[in-house]
């Protein structure tokens, strides 16, 4: 792999001139090729702060920042485009040509579970072809249901917060939405009123916006592309049968979207287990973004390589997705893994009682952090960034309000690192600068108000490397193909570890013991295939993994004859 730019070190101020709201329109930008095989031919806008990887050898692509855009070009196919990277190395001055664009991907923080599983989007951010990113935060004033839920609140909620994602161009700097449990209730369908169609693919943990949610109904777009997963043990099941469940999930979806799947996992609980979204979370991502570019063709094999995952890890389920053969629409089904016999959820378990404190700060400015720098954010840190963005207004002031010479020259040079003069050159005048400034301070103090709250995490370290003989399912493969081939490898690469080792996860590490016998016969050239780069292995090699893609027996849908509405 090349190097991460996640891992070199960059000051907390990194995290202010990153908020698209506060910097503004970018005075600069330029249009590049996409980084992931699945977006092949697909180009996108890069600004300053974005992830790419500079490809003058396509063997050996090395990761940076862009720190400056030298010459933007006029969006023509000869048009020059010359940009600075920050990489590992020292800063670089390449041309367009050979920059490739990570894909950001935006977490909805308020029902993500980043305490939890925050360590599973770290890694999905690792890859050099992601650029992850946090929108908002759990726990502050806007993190509460709207008007007309059962523990509803006027604004600021979780409806003010999603009209204020759209409002300052979050989805058009995100190519995946990740929601989780109330992000998916009450955030997606705010984006989907106010964008209808153009929202961007969504990948929907716990399948909140397919319920039978209060107030006014919200049209589900018709060319949506929503990926959800459902659990049979999440509360959000009700007291449905499993079969219920899912045909009132599938009545949620329009006669007419052909882009809409869902992954039923029985024994998934509302807090996924780790195992299954380390599984499948890159599967997913990457078959929201396939389906994208090519609507009439249901990304079947990302699906098989997140069901092969999940069956390496133990759990069976149900694919049911939606496919364009009919006028009508209709729903096609696959089952995987292990079949259990349906049980109905249990309960939420109660929370403990929370200590009576102060009310917290007004502030709800939505900020936006790379996945990096939110999960290591501390009470104390949001209150540095807070700290900077007011020293920022000062030094605005100082210079003038109003003034747009450059500042190169100003003190503070040393905490952007992102383009010196941003504030000044953004199309913004400095005063609403200023005044932004200060509403992101408010909001970060709020947010520190809200993580004074939060249980201990543990260190979260961006440049975590893998134990030897481990593989990160993903890492350096976006084909479904290479996927499967992944999990094989993985697999191997579990059972060959000495017992000291530490597995990717208990259920891996017993499933690898099993197969410590059948792997030889399922990878007869298994010394040869770590030698050999998957895309340049022979038939004979690459027939090895053909079993692993067999694993899924069709079966009739009950939702195919008019299951929905």
């Amino acid at each position: 792999m090349s190097h991460n730019p996640t891992t070199m070190a960059r000051p907390m101020a990194a995290s202010v001139i990153y908020q698209p709201w506060v910097r503004g329109p970018p005075s600069r930008r330029a249009r590049v090729d996409y980084a992931l095989e699945v977006l092949q031919g697909r180009s996108g806008w890069v600004e300053e702060g974005d992830k790419v990887q500079i490809c003058r050898s396509p063997l050996s692509p090395v990761d940076g920042v862009v720190e400056q855009i030298v010459e933007e070009g006029d969006g023509s196919a000869n048009s020059p485009i010359a940009l600075k990277v920050r990489t590992s190395i020292g800063l670089d001055a390449v041309l367009g040509s050979c920059v490739r664009k990570a894909a950001k991907i935006s977490v909805i923080a308020p029902g993500a579970g980043l305490g939890s599983v925050g360590s599973i989007y770290a890694d999905l951010g690792r890859d050099s072809r992601f650029q992850v990113q946090v929108v908002g935060k759990k726990g502050v004033n806007y993190d509460r249901y709207p008007l007309g839920w059962e523990t509803g609140s006027s604004p600021p909620n979780l409806a003010s917060f999603g009209t204020d994602i759209a409002r300052i161009g979050i989805p058009e700097r995100t190519d995946c939405f990740i929601f989780g449990s109330r992000g998916g209730q009450a955030v997606l369908p705010v984006l989907w009123q106010a964008l209808g169609d153009s929202v961007p693919p969504s990948v929907v943990i716990n399948g909140g916006c397919a319920m039978n949610l209060p107030g006014s109904a919200c049209r589900w777009p018709q060319h949506a592309v929503t990926l959800m997963l459902l659990g049979g043990q999440d509360y959000f099941r009700g007291s449905s049968s499993a079969e219920e469940y899912l045909q009132q999930t599938c009545r949620c979806v329009p006669t007419q979207n052909r882009t809409t799947a869902l992954i039923y996992l029985p024994e998934m609980k509302h807090m996924p287990q780790k195992e299954v979204l380390d599984a499948m979370m890159f599967a997913m991502v990457l078959a929201a973004l396939s389906w994208q570019e090519s609507p009439q063709h249901p990304p079947l094999g990302f699906f098989r390589a997140a069901m092969q995952a999940l069956e390496q890890e133990g759990f069976g389920g149900r694919l049911l997705y939606t496919v364009a053969d009919a006028d009508t629409g209709s729903w096609r089904e696959l089952i995987f893994g292990p079949q259990v016999r349906d049980r109905p959820p249990q309960p939420p378990s109660p929370r403990a009682a929370r200590a009576a404190r102060a009310p917290p700060p007004p502030g709800t400015a939505v900020s936006v952090m790379p996945i990096e720098v939110a999960l290591a954010q501390t009470p104390q840190s949001h209150r540095e960034a807070a700290a900077q963005a007011r020293r920022m207004v000062k030094e605005l002031t100082r210079m003038g309000v109003g003034e747009s010479a450059p500042c190169n020259g100003a003190p503070f040079r040393w905490e952007l690192r992102v383009a010196p003069q941003a504030f000044v050159k953004f199309g913004l005048e400095s005063r609403l600068q200023c005044q932004r400034l200060l509403e992101f301070a408010d909001g970060q103090e709020c947010e520190a108000y809200a993580a004074e709250d939060e249980l201990p995490q543990p260190a979260y370290t961006a440049g975590r490397q893998l134990a030897p003989g481990k593989l990160a399912l993903g890492e350096g493969s976006s084909t479904p193909q290479q996927l499967i081939e992944l999990v094989a490898r993985r697999r191997l690469s579990l059972a060959q570890q000495p017992q000291t080792a530490q597995p990717v996860s208990q259920s891996a590490w017993r499933y690898a013991q099993e197969l410590r016998h059948d792997l030889p016969h399922m990878l007869p050239q298994k010394v040869h295939m770590y030698s050999v780069p998957p895309q340049k292995q022979t038939a004979t090699q690459a027939s090895a993994y053909a079993s692993l893609s067999n694993t899924s027996h069709h079966k009739p849908s009950p939702m195919a004859q008019g299951g929905h509405k």
